[in-house]
């Protein structure tokens, strides 16, 4: 059942939710299907035994259990019997809905007049009288003000209309350069992995849906050609046994499916058009570096350019002006917008503009053009505007959903949105010790918000995760007993943590600091002067506590910043590097020794800085993450396999084999053989329609 919005508020059925004033309270299973039951009919009178019958079906309940439904709701809307303003009661008949019902959710309007009583304007019509020359020189002033100002005046969205809404996940919109024509993207909520995604297309005239692709693992978004015939596409594959991403595009008119542009063991994505027979794309590497390419379909010729952009990482590209919008790095690291051209030839591009970003990260940001000269970027709640200028407004969206991206629906100023919530749980894995295909799941702590990065506490059973159920990322921890928040963090979002090794302390990771804690003490900023990209362990020598990280430090004979893993001493903040370069994941094993592996998923060790081969370990790949637990290292690979590498013998063997569609590897407790993972519980995404005011 789709979502309701009730005076204003929205009730999601499928999530049991209510949203007042972007605050989001669960509702009880008995008062929802009480409150279903009135929606439904409409504003009708519903009787008291025709709610029992459909709520408590053949179940004796207590007289006053739909009264005291009710109560509740009456509550949650913030009315009472006495002024009935929601539910209002029938006495002998039953209950009926009074209040407004409707399908799409409004945006506050400041304008609202609140009606006076007759009574008051004749009371006050002496005293206007005296007012009248003051009021009419405010009227004068006010309309000189609006007048000039007419042009820089900022357009305001009055209310969302869901174009589709649904446990699936339907994103990436594009247009047609017609208007006509809308494609997106949708993923199922039990494809966790999105291997099976769907290409749609809807007919915005005669509102017709077509399926055009199916079982797609998509990078990115869908384009439309200029002549509206084909749209272009990135498809994730694997070739040789690993991952990449190839460059498609299929026909409107006849279906096929054709591959433009082959993997060779890259990423390539965004494939935006510049004419019907010429592609611009990003190229993404293993490794994490990225270059523009141009792909001329007819001869088969692709062409990087030559630019100054530090790791592009997305663009949009304006057929109107012909202006690149990409997103890229500064010189410290920071996202930056450029807007950059394209010379005649086709292989050079020219930086126009450049403006810092107001964010701290890249992840999830989509530029997308409104028109030949106004590009939005969207943002949690809000959607920022820039032009050549840099930026010249932002406007804020009352919804207690996240924006994903925005860009122009129509001529009238609408604006088409990607709105919705990523729900993810973590979830424990216990194994038989004897059975390896015996075991149990377990979700740790229910939710509807993204919950992360489980790790055991140690020597207890005690799991910490990261939460956004207040809203922000903050560190929780779930013993037998209870849930109870660790962290207050304000302003900035919690991304990583570990353990101390005695599981009295934990350090995490913010956008912008490192930070430690000892329980039941406050958190403290640890003043460092670089970059801390993650967390990879907490480890301790005979004389300090030290923390293994992944940090972007100045590189005085590369003249730039760097990655490196370091071994930051938290007594000092004095930091030993113990490898340069781009690193996923590492944990130390001795205080000369690293376990590392590399973006093909090759896992071997560094000894004093030097690489050496892991005999039992280099035929594997490795999936995910590993943990270094008392001289065994427990790894997960990509074929369904845990194995333990005993570093005293030199030696690596299979203890266990799971479902790798739905385990991520988070944490690992080898004695009583539990795995916690990352899992998607629920994925809500939906388009949406931010009709402009008139």
């Amino acid at each position: 059942m789709k979502p309701v919005w009730i005076d204003g508020n929205k009730v999601d059925w499928q999530r049991s939710e209510i949203t007042i004033a972007a605050s989001i309270s669960s509702i009880e299973p008995k008062i929802l299907a009480v409150l279903q039951v009135l929606v439904e009919a409409k504003g009708d009178v519903v009787s008291q035994q025709v709610i029992l019958d459909a709520v408590w079906e053949n179940v004796i309940v207590a007289p006053n259990a739909l009264q005291r439904c009710i109560a509740q709701l009456r509550k949650l809307f913030s009315d009472d019997a006495k002024t009935q303003r929601v539910i209002k009661t029938h006495p002998k008949k039953g209950y009926s809905l009074v209040a407004e019902i409707s399908l799409s959710a409004p945006v506050l309007d400041n304008s609202s007049i609140q009606k006076t009583p007759i009574s008051t304007f004749k009371q006050s019509a002496t005293q206007l009288k005296l007012f009248l020359p003051i009021i009419l020189g405010i009227i004068l002033l006010a309309s000189f003000y609006l007048i000039t100002s007419l042009n820089n005046s900022e357009k305001e969205y009055k209310t969302i209309e869901p174009i589709t809404s649904s446990d699936s996940i339907e994103s990436m919109p594009s247009l047609s350069n017609d208007k006509q024509l809308l494609a997106y993207i949708n993923i199922q909520a039990k494809d966790e992995f999105a291997d099976s995604s769907q290409l749609i297309i809807k007919n915005l005239v005669t509102h017709k849906k077509t399926t055009l692709l199916t079982d797609t693992r998509f990078k990115g978004g869908v384009y439309f050609s200029p002549d509206n015939q084909y749209i272009s596409y990135s498809q994730v594959i694997f070739a040789n046994k690993t991952k990449c991403a190839q460059i498609m595009r299929i026909s409107l008119v006849t279906r096929q499916v054709e591959k433009v542009i082959p993997c060779n063991n890259n990423f390539y994505h965004s494939p935006y058009w510049l004419d019907k027979n010429t592609l611009l794309t990003l190229k993404t590497d293993k490794r994490g570096g990225s270059e523009l390419i141009v792909f001329d379909i007819t001869s088969n010729k692709k062409t990087p350019l030559n630019h100054d952009l530090i790791k592009p990482h997305a663009l949009a590209y304006n057929m109107q002006s012909q202006t690149i919008a990409t997103i890229a790095q500064s010189n410290n690291g920071k996202p930056f917008l450029f807007f950059v051209k394209l010379n005649q030839e086709l292989t050079k591009i020219t930086i126009v503009n450049s403006y810092s970003l107001p964010f701290n990260n890249l992840n999830n940001l989509q530029p997308k053009w409104f028109d030949d000269k106004n590009l939005l970027i969207a943002k949690g709640h809000e959607i920022y505007w820039f032009d050549a200028s840099g930026l010249i407004k932002t406007t804020q969206v009352l919804t207690p959903d996240t924006l994903f991206s925005a860009q122009a629906f129509n001529s009238h100023g609408d604006i088409l949105a990607v709105l919705g919530e990523q729900d993810m749980d973590v979830r424990l894995r216990t194994w038989d010790q004897l059975n390896a295909n015996a075991f149990t799941d377990k979700v740790i702590e229910r939710s509807t918000k993204k919950e992360f990065s489980g790790k055991f506490q140690p020597y207890t059973n005690n799991i910490g995760f990261i939460s956004s159920r207040t809203g922000h990322n903050q560190i929780w921890l779930k013993d037998q007993k209870s849930l109870k928040q660790l962290t207050h963090i304000k302003n900035e979002q919690i991304s990583s943590f570990t353990w101390s090794k005695d599981g009295n302390k934990l350090a995490f990771l913010t956008d912008n600091t490192l930070w430690v804690k000892t329980l039941n003490n406050p958190e403290k900023p640890l003043n460092l002067n670089f970059k801390v990209k993650d967390i990879y362990q907490w480890w301790q020598d005979e004389t300090s506590n030290n923390l293994l990280l992944n940090a972007s430090i100045f590189d005085k004979a590369a003249n730039k910043e760097v990655s490196q893993i370091i071994s930051l001493n938290l007594e000092t903040l004095v930091f030993t590097t113990e490898f340069k370069g781009e690193n996923y994941w590492a944990q130390k094993i001795s205080s000369n020794t690293l376990i590392m592996n590399d973006h093909q998923g090759h896992i071997f060790k560094v000894v004093n800085n030097q690489k050496q081969i892991i005999k039992d370990l280099d035929h594997i790949t490795v999936q995910w993450r590993y943990y270094w637990r008392e001289n065994i290292l427990y790894i997960q690979d990509k074929k369904q396999n845990i194995w333990q590498y005993d570093v005293i013998k030199d030696q690596a063997n299979i203890i266990q084999k799971f479902d790798l569609k739905s385990l991520f590897m988070t944490d690992f407790n080898p004695l009583k053989m539990q795995m916690l993972s990352d899992n998607y519980a629920q994925q809500q995404k939906d388009l949406v329609l931010f009709k402009v005011s008139n």
